[in-house]
């Protein structure tokens, strides 16, 4: 009611008229997935974990099934001229895993979009994520050998700016702040971000997208020299990170789309001492590939299967800490998707 109200009001004193509400619109998603590397572990930590439990948690597998539900609402408050309106957005998800209940999280995004003739948009939002579990690390501040879950929750304030430069291209640029923070014991990692995004879409044939997405952030250590004594190393970095999805529809019977997506990040640590070897000097290349196809089961309702192919590769002046830090993973998921419309008209 506060949102509508707050509406009304803008639209009067920015002399805009409105017609009302369309109906509101939901989507309702049941995702079972796979993860062959749940904690993402290096080989070698693969090696160690059949003699060290304390590596695994309280998880007896390296992999793990898990299923995700989720949901949203929106609903347009369309103007008076028919191009323009106001969007609201509601959207919000729980993620069981099999083989480790302390992976379990929640999420969750709200937004408010502004339109005005085509493809111009003005965007804000707010995205929580809930307490998301990485996995044991032996906490410095107690001993060398003690392990305690290591979990963060992010939440994410942000906008962007869309605008058409012809009918087959647009661009949008944004920028955002994350603020990522972790549990007690962890604390010294808690990290400010602050990133700029421009992103490029392209659609050459009625049928196919393609985009280009760039990122530069740079996450600030806010604990760095704050905490007990693991505070003492900077965790501040720089990243880079860029994205290209294509998608392609068909109108076909048992497949309505098809698609494959590419994202690169770049990170560079900041830390320069010997004292810290683990950040020193360190980064790193982290690498996903995605392929998937979606159908359409009727007029409300969808599938869609989807597999990743994830690498990190790392980087430093000591070979233990580029063994101990790269990774690979693979990820596969199926969603079912069901949408509603309500209209008390």
């Amino acid at each position: 009611m506060r949102i509508l109200l707050q509406l009304i009001l803008f639209s009067q004193l920015f002399g805009i008229s409105y017609t009302g509400f369309f109906p509101l619109k939901s989507t309702l998603s049941l995702t079972p997935g796979y993860d062959s590397n749940v904690l993402r572990l290096s080989s070698d930590e693969m090696s160690e974990a059949t003699l060290d439990q304390n590596i695994l948690g309280s998880m007896s597998t390296f992999d793990s099934a898990y299923l995700r539900l989720s949901g949203s609402l929106n609903s347009l408050y369309r103007l008076k001229h028919r191009t323009n309106y106001i969007k609201l957005f509601v959207s919000g998800g729980y993620t069981s895993y099999l083989h480790s209940s302390d992976k379990n999280y929640t999420s969750g995004k709200v937004s408010m979009l502004y339109q005005w003739r085509r493809h111009f948009r003005i965007e804000s939002y707010v995205k929580r994520l809930n307490k998301y579990y990485l996995r044991d690390y032996v906490n410095r501040d107690v001993s060398n050998d003690i392990y305690s879950g290591c979990l963060f929750t992010d939440e994410e304030y942000g906008g962007n700016f869309t605008f058409p430069v012809s009918k087959w291209l647009w661009f949008k640029t944004g920028i955002f702040t994350l603020k990522r923070y972790y549990n007690a014991e962890f604390a010294e990692f808690d990290l400010d971000i602050l990133a700029g995004t421009a992103q490029g879409h392209f659609k050459p044939l009625n049928n196919l997208n393609f985009s280009l997405q760039v990122i530069f952030g740079s996450a600030n250590n806010i604990t760095f020299n704050k905490t007990a004594r693991s505070s003492n190393f900077d965790r501040s970095y720089t990243y880079f990170e860029y994205y290209v999805p294509v998608t392609y529809s068909l109108n076909n019977t048992w497949i309505s789309e098809v698609g494959s997506a590419y994202r690169q990040e770049y990170r560079k640590y900041i830390a320069e001492t010997f004292d810290d070897p683990l950040h020193s000097g360190r980064d790193h290349i982290d690498r996903k590939f995605d392929l998937w196809f979606g159908s359409k089961l009727n007029k409300d309702m969808d599938i869609k299967f989807q597999i990743r192919f994830r690498n990190r590769t790392t980087f430093s002046e000591f070979e233990w800490v580029e063994e101990l830090k790269s990774f690979n993973q693979v990820q596969a998921w199926m969603t079912f998707s069901r949408r509603l419309v309500y209209d008390r008209y």
